[in-house]
């Protein structure tokens, strides 16, 4: 039967009978199976037995591939006889080989005697044509590709068995369309497609080429795919001149003008790189003029860039020529060879030259015009001297006018002159100083000043020549050096505080700096370290007072020029304010807009005091209830009264001292009651400056500054807590830091003081007393205020309530009183 080979058995028996109970199984590999795809059948068909002799009854299975795994169903097997069947058709390309195992068992007692592993081999058949990855394929050439050069690849495959005759092809050309005999296309082993000969797009724009893939079976199978080549028109036609449009005329002295426009013509498809042209210039003139292509005609638009002028000559002439954007070439077929490429004769291998180009010459007419003088030199430099004086000659300028049928008359004139320091002789030329010249003027850049000069002739319309002038200015010792900033601020300290001053000099090197600075007339506390410098540091020693100080500093330059200038130092605690000058400024300056504001809310705040007044006119004015708490209290107010001019204790009260204030002051009734806060900072204040045995003050001294000196410290006690120095504050006072809190109080009474005033003066007083001498302080006046109604006016007329107070402070200067 077709597609059944004998079934080979090989049996090899190993028995030994040894051991009664031991027995081996046989096992055999039958290889020698084949089924050929695509069977036609009948269905289904015997493909073999397997045999087995025994002596008892067997029965055969068989599993696998084929029977009960892909391709299920196969493969059969008579359980009785052994007999294998095909029952359908099987694909080589699926399914190369099938592996099985075949099983026998003794019927009797269903034990398993013999396994066979079984290998059926598929036969592969012719049935797969080699097929293409694409049934058309297309791509574009250009029409200068020399022969032999690469078109495209077409790529086919074949499903059979890779290796047999099913499955191995050749490609080859079957038709090409049109056929035209300038080329031959032909194709590899590899389905590479090149061509032979000449490619030419006036021939053929497009070639069709039928492609086939035939394999080598004996009953063979082909398929083919359509190669479309689009063939690009090259540049293989020059494009020639044919004419030109226009007078050819120019007005000398004109630019921008056409006076021709070049025609071409070219055979090659219009719009690509192969008709697209380009012109040269050629000759003499050839740089006064530009050529452009008009891209839509092909024509070259020549164009004037610089005048020309008459006197050069009358009639000029250019030469152009034009070649196509895209590169030039040529082919033609010589011969035909069987073998190989063909031989042509290309545009390359006759190495044609540019001179092959169409080229021609145009005449250029140029119509007379009235030129402008014309400068020898147009441009000249001079030197003067800063402050040089007026009428010195600085240069002279020659121009000469070079028309022949034009008038020949001018005149000099100044053209910019911005500081009006020159004037020019209208006949001959000369420059002549009409200024002082100042190196330092804005108008002088980099120490020259310039100055046009013009030639102007009577011509219809006149015209003109310019010519240039480069004054360089050379300095002089004309400037005082200058400080750079006349106020300064400088911050309030124990020891020495400085700030940078600075001087500049408008003059150059060597009149200008480095300077030497010297502060003039006795200002005691101040020096100047260095003297010598652009800039130099100005010192502050402790004993200049905060406020306003004006000083007066020399101020020399290197050749001894100098300035006598006056400095305004503000002096100022700084840890409250980061600028001296910022808060001064900002007290003392007032533009023209804040003092409008400032009318404008006085006049607001008089018609609303008119209006309170009319309404609270014969009313009863109001009584304030001022609820009374237990050892503390708290007076509102809104009035705000400056310090006293009097000069500060330089020791603080001591601490008996200060107890003993206290119990006066705060008898029955009256206005002074301090909260729990206070009491924590006056406890401080006299563990710090407490004296309990004897205290000693040689100096400018008394009991009122006592008072103040304590208030001072409630004061500052009350701002630090209300402000970022809360913390500080707390630990200052709480801790009894003796340095801390001595640095805060005096800075706060130093601020107490106003500059510029006459300060009183004590006599020094000595204090002996010992802690029970509380006699030796006076009795101040009780101010006695109801406790739970308290009118503000009453604090308004005191009447003698200070007296005593007022009498530590006797005998005071006529200058001084304790109402200030």
């Amino acid at each position: 039967m077709h597609g059944i080979t004998n079934v080979l058995i090989l049996v090899m028996l190993s028995l030994s009978w040894s051991d009664a109970h031991l027995r081996q199984k046989r096992a055999w590999i039958i290889d020698s199976f084949s089924i050929v795809e695509e069977h036609p059948g009948p269905y289904p068909y015997q493909l073999g037995r397997i045999h087995l002799e025994r002596t008892y009854r067997m029965e055969f299975m068989l599993q696998g591939s084929g029977v009960d795994k892909d391709p299920v169903g196969l493969l059969t097997m008579d359980p009785g006889t052994g007999m294998v069947m095909v029952n359908r058709k099987i694909d080589y390309e699926q399914y190369q080989l099938l592996k099985l195992t075949f099983a026998a068992k003794n019927s009797s007692n269903n034990k398993i005697d013999t396994k066979l592993g079984v290998e059926i081999t598929v036969l592969d058949i012719n049935d797969h044509a080699p097929r293409f990855q694409k049934d058309v394929y297309e791509t574009t050439i250009s029409e200068s590709a020399t022969q032999g050069s690469y078109v495209m690849t077409v790529l086919a495959h074949d499903d059979d068995k890779p290796g047999t005759v099913n499955s191995t092809f050749d490609y080859r050309i079957t038709a090409v369309k049109p056929n035209t005999p300038n080329v031959e296309f032909f194709i590899n082993d590899f389905g590479a497609i090149s061509f032979k000969g000449c490619l030419d797009y006036e021939i053929a724009q497009k070639y069709i080429i039928s492609v086939q893939a035939k394999d080598h079976s004996p009953v063979s199978l082909s398929s083919s795919t359509t190669v479309i080549v689009h063939v690009e028109d090259g540049n293989n036609h020059l494009p020639i001149i044919t004419g030109h449009s226009g007078t050819g005329m120019v007005k000398e002295g004109a630019i921008g003008i056409s006076p021709i426009h070049i025609h071409a013509t070219d055979k090659d498809t219009q719009d690509s790189p192969g008709w697209r042209v380009r012109y040269t210039l050629h000759g003499e003139i050839s740089a006064f003029f530009q050529v452009d292509t008009n891209p839509e005609t092909n024509d070259g638009i020549l164009t004037l860039l610089k005048p020309l002028d008459f006197e050069d000559g009358a009639e000029r002439t250019i030469s152009v020529s034009v070649e196509n954007e895209g590169e030039y070439f040529s082919c033609t077929v010589k011969e035909k060879t069987t073998a190989g490429l063909w031989k042509v004769v290309t545009s390359q291998d006759t190495k044609m030259m540019t001179n092959t180009y169409s080229r021609q010459e145009f005449t250029i007419t140029v119509e007379d015009a009235n030129d402008p003088p014309r400068f020898l030199i147009p441009e000249q430099d001079a030197t003067v001297i800063e402050n040089e004086g007026i009428g010195q000659l600085v240069k002279q300028f020659t121009a000469v006018d070079p028309d022949t049928t034009f008038t020949s008359d001018f005149v000099y004139r100044i053209g910019h002159d911005p500081a009006n320091w020159v004037r020019v002789d209208s006949k001959n030329g000369q420059i002549f100083l009409a200024g002082t010249p100042d190196r330092e003027s804005l108008h002088v850049v980099d120490n020259i000043y310039t100055v046009t000069i013009l030639a102007v002739d009577n011509g219809d319309p006149p015209m003109t020549g310019t010519a240039t002038l480069n004054i360089y200015v050379q300095d002089q010792n004309d400037n005082s050096p200058v400080l750079n900033a006349t106020s300064i601020g400088i911050c309030a300290s124990d020891g020495t505080t400085k700030a940078e001053i600075s001087a500049n000099d408008l003059d150059g090197d060597p009149f200008a700096g480095p300077f030497t600075f010297k502060l003039l007339e006795d200002h005691k506390g101040w020096s100047l370290d260095p003297e010598y410098g652009m800039s130099v540091s100005l010192k502050k020693e402790s004993v200049v007072f905060a406020g306003h100080h004006t000083l007066m500093l020399k101020i020399s330059d290197r050749q001894g020029q100098f300035s006598i200038q006056n400095l305004s130092v503000t002096v100022c605690d700084c840890s409250f304010s980061t600028s001296c000058l910022l808060r001064r400024t900002s007290v003392h300056t007032m533009t023209g807009g804040a003092v409008g504001i400032i009318f404008l809310a006085l006049f607001l705040l008089l018609g609303i005091l008119l209006m309170v007044l009319y309404i609270s006119c014969g009313t009863e004015k109001p009584v304030f209830d001022v609820q009374h708490i237990p050892g503390e209290s708290l007076l509102p107010s809104n009035i705000e009264m400056p310090g006293i001019d009097c000069e500060l204790p330089t020791t603080l009260v001591s601490r008996d001292q200060a107890q003993t204030l206290k119990k006066k002051n705060h008898a029955k009734g009256s206005i002074q009651h301090f909260s729990n806060n206070q009491q924590i900072l006056y406890k401080s204040y006299y563990n710090i400056y407490g004296d309990t045995h004897r205290y000693q003050h040689t100096g400018k001294y008394s009991e009122h500054h006592q008072v103040k000196s304590l208030y001072a410290a409630g004061s500052l006690y009350h701002e630090m807590m209300t402000t970022q120095r809360r913390d500080m504050a707390l630990e200052v006072f709480i801790t009894g830091d003796r340095a801390a809190l001595k640095s805060l109080l005096e800075t706060r009474l130093s601020l107490i003081e106003t500059p510029n005033r006459e300060l009183c003066d004590y006599e020094p007083r000595e204090y002996v007393y010992e802690k029970d001498e509380s006699e030796t302080l006076p009795d101040l006046d009780p101010i006695l205020i109801p406790e739970h109604r308290f009118d503000p006016d009453q604090l308004l007329d005191l009447g003698p309530s200070f007296s005593t107070l007022a009498s530590i402070c006797e005998p005071l200067p006529e200058n001084c009183s304790f109402e200030d």
